[in-house]
């Protein structure tokens, strides 16, 4: 009697385990659109560093399987190479970002314009704009982005993965490289106190640049700052100052601040004027000299 008992209630602790191990798993179901593409090229070579860029991955779907409520669209994106910053992906229908989830995750971002059932045989359009920015660090890095789309209204197990993108791309370290000498003598000659107004030297740092970049440019004066905004500093002569400016604006340099400017792929130049300036009440006497350092920032 114990026995029998026990074999019992053995074969339904078995039945139960049964029970529970045969639910059957809900599998995504793809098939559900036929969809051709046409992407923008995710080749973009040797980009400098920090590089904002955009992308359109865009096609039409033949709706091979109803969709009774509708198809939200959505994106994931793997990094197989590098260390790439993600993109965000807008839909160019409506503007609306994308959710980045996995396919069978329903959203609220339709195709084609609006959530709406999808009969078989009906075309749809789709455009979508990737927004991202280059890698920091050097070297080569790729991107994958897929999109994909998912039957909302309870119908989430039915989706597919309808365009995929490699973005792959190598960052080249910015680099510039002076064409022009390093250091530069201006010899102001002979001067008179009574005719300094008159009297101006200006030179010109050529520089190369293998990729068009952002810099700022600082000037500093080795002497005392009399009026940096107005580019004014001392020279070795007491009682006489000198003035600089950029030449290209013909406005002050303001001394030891940052000027931002945009340095093109190739030549470049940065063009500087220097003006003697009599301190009040001065009338100074002799030789002189006065000293700066530019400082061109690069990245």
């Amino acid at each position: 009697m114990y026995e029998a008992c026990l074999k019992k209630a053995v074969l339904g602790l078995l039945s139960a385990l049964l029970c529970l191990l045969s639910a059957p798993a809900q599998a995504l179901i793809e098939n559900n659109m036929k969809c051709s593409n046409s992407n923008s090229s995710g080749e973009l070579g040797n980009v400098a560093p920090n590089t904002r860029f955009t992308l359109v991955m865009e096609g039409s779907c033949t709706i091979t399987r109803w969709y009774p409520v509708g198809a939200s669209l959505q994106f994931v994106q793997s990094k197989p190479i590098g260390t790439p910053p993600s993109v965000m992906a807008f839909y160019l229908g409506t503007g609306a970002q994308l959710p980045e989830v996995p396919v069978g995750t329903p959203g609220t971002v339709c195709i084609p314009i609006s959530c709406q059932p999808l009969r078989v045989g009906r075309v749809v359009p789709y455009s979508v704009a990737l927004v991202g920015i280059t890698a920091a660090t050097t070297g080569q890095h790729w991107l994958v982005v897929q999109l994909t789309d998912t039957s909302i209204g309870g119908w989430h197990n039915y989706g597919d993965y309808i365009n995929s993108l490699l973005i792959r791309y190598t960052v080249t370290a910015p680099s510039c490289s002076l064409t022009s000498p390093g250091t530069v003598n201006l010899n102001f000659g002979t001067l008179r106190n009574d005719s300094l107004q008159n009297v101006s030297q200006n030179t010109s740092v050529s520089l190369n640049c293998a990729t068009a970049l952002q810099a700022n440019v600082t000037l500093a004066s080795n002497q005392q700052t009399m009026d940096a905004a107005n580019g004014l500093s001392t020279t070795s002569l007491s009682g006489l100052n000198m003035a600089a400016r950029w030449t290209d604006s013909n406005t002050a340099v303001s001394l030891n601040s940052a000027r931002s400017i945009n340095l093109r792929a190739g030549d470049n130049s940065l063009n500087l004027g220097f003006t003697p300036r009599l301190a009040a009440g001065a009338s100074p006497a002799g030789s002189f000299q006065a000293q700066y350092t530019l400082t061109i920032d690069y990245r």
